[in-house]
């Protein structure tokens, strides 16, 4: 998280051969999704036989996605109310969700003009549909054409454009649809349930079990004041 956040505040550090965001990268031969794909014009000067895919869909439909999806997770207006229970936690993914807020953000100010966090995208649909259109113009300008090929499911592209683009034999198996708003929803299920029993369920039980604790205790006691006034 703070390599990326630094590297969006344009540390010189971050770049170059031995830059710490280089080497962090290096077991892997690709990346995807945010904050990778948020330095096309680096990525373009560091690796320049590297090949790009920019995914794209009508900026109303991906302004609306993430509204549902991913700024319901952020800190903001759209956070939902267990998630900001959970972030309180400091345990299991929370802490790190806590921490990629603030680079998030930094990513957000440094790259989209006029955008200062995800805060604001989640704000404005206008404003998230200006920025996602002017990305995407962006990443047109920085990746030279050649490398760079637009990937729009919605106009039936599929393995056979990735595969062609890429050089690599096209996949036999049926092209995959994930990462819905539908497989998010089931996610916010499980969160809202964890939550639930976390913060209310579990504490109630705990409180529940102390009371029969105290009254196990209380009770003899009791009853041994009521059997010795019997033997009197």
């Amino acid at each position: 998280m703070k390599l990326w956040k630094r590297a969006a505040m344009g540390d010189p550090s971050s770049w170059g051969a031995n830059g710490e965001l280089v080497e962090a990268l290096q077991p892997w031969d690709s990346g995807v999704d945010f904050p990778f794909s948020s330095f096309p014009a680096e990525m373009v000067d560091q690796y320049p036989d590297a090949k790009f895919i920019l995914t794209v869909r009508e900026a109303g439909k991906w302004a609306d996605s993430i509204n549902k999806t991913i700024c319901t997770f952020q800190s903001g207006p759209k956070q939902t109310w267990f998630m900001a229970l959970l972030n309180t936690l400091p345990f299991g993914p929370f802490p790190r969700f806590v921490e990629q807020y603030p680079m998030m953000d930094a990513i957000m100010a440094a790259k989209f003009r006029g955008v200062s966090s995800w805060s604001e995208i989640c704000a404005s649909r206008e404003k998230a549909m200006r920025a996602y259109d002017e990305w995407n113009t962006y990443v047109k300008t920085v990746v030279p054409a050649e490398k760079l090929l637009v990937f729009n499911p919605k106009e039936g592209h599929g393995y056979k454009e990735l595969a062609t683009f890429l050089g690599v034999d096209e996949p036999t198996e049926p092209f995959p649809h994930v990462n819905s708003t539908s497989e998010f929803e089931i996610i916010k299920i499980g969160l809202m349930f964890a939550a639930i029993v976390i913060f209310f369920l579990a504490p109630a039980f705990l409180l529940y079990m102390l009371a029969r604790v105290v009254r196990g205790v209380v009770a003899p006691s009791g009853s041994r004041k009521s059997d010795a006034k019997k033997a009197r």
